[in-house]
């Protein structure tokens, strides 16, 4: 699978599991990401810490890089746990 439809599979996967990842601006020059979870038909909001350029430079952190690594991340948390009690359900 290509980067790009491997990056829309996390996406996907995510905002289907009631999971929204972005970017909400912090000052003139920079952003902050914030992780969304939908509980109880409602949405949680945290917000990092973090904060990102708008306009990074080569060196620097590029926001949307990160939101695509947070978007694999929980991705995998979730389809390894799912797996893994999947498979132990089958063992038992």
């Amino acid at each position: 699978m290509r980067a790009r439809e491997m990056e829309a599979k996390y996406f996907n996967w995510c905002l289907n599991n009631g999971l929204k990842i972005y970017p909400i601006p912090d000052g003139k020059y920079h952003y902050k990401i914030v992780v969304s979870k939908l509980k109880k038909k409602r949405w949680k909001a945290k917000t990092g810490k973090k904060r990102y350029p708008k306009k990074p430079n080569k060196k620097e952190i590029k926001w949307w890089e990160e939101i695509d690594k947070l978007y694999q991340h929980y991705y995998h948390i979730r389809t390894d746990l799912e797996y893994k009690e999947e498979f132990k359900k089958q063992t038992e």
